[in-house]
């Protein structure tokens, strides 16, 4: 076996985003995704979902900074799906909510 550099790995999985484009949504959980990745994903405008812890702040579309959830809050969402539901082994109908904001 054989060591490898982490920005060269990385280099190899940026040249797989690319080429999948839009077929894929990247999906980042709260605390793994850095401004490295963040600023790749937004130049070579790719598709991806971020879960923001509940303190970071963003801006909303007039400017003011706010923590991410309450930008969202009381917001309707983008689109409704129907979802299956595990652990109640039931189908339901859900939001998936959305706001418009740049990051700060």
């Amino acid at each position: 076996m054989h060591a490898s550099f982490r920005r060269d790995e990385e280099g190899k999985l940026l040249l797989c985003l690319v080429q999948w484009g839009p077929m894929v949504v990247h999906i980042f959980d709260q605390g793994f995704a850095g401004a490295f990745w963040l600023g790749l994903l937004l130049a070579f405008d790719l598709r991806f979902v971020l879960r923001w812890r509940a303190d970071y702040q963003l801006l909303d579309a007039q400017g003011n900074r706010r923590k991410a959830w309450r930008i969202a809050f009381g917001k309707r969402g983008w689109s409704e799906r129907t979802m299956w539901d595990s652990r109640r082994a039931e189908s339901s109908q859900s939001q998936c909510p959305g706001a418009a904001s740049t990051a700060s």
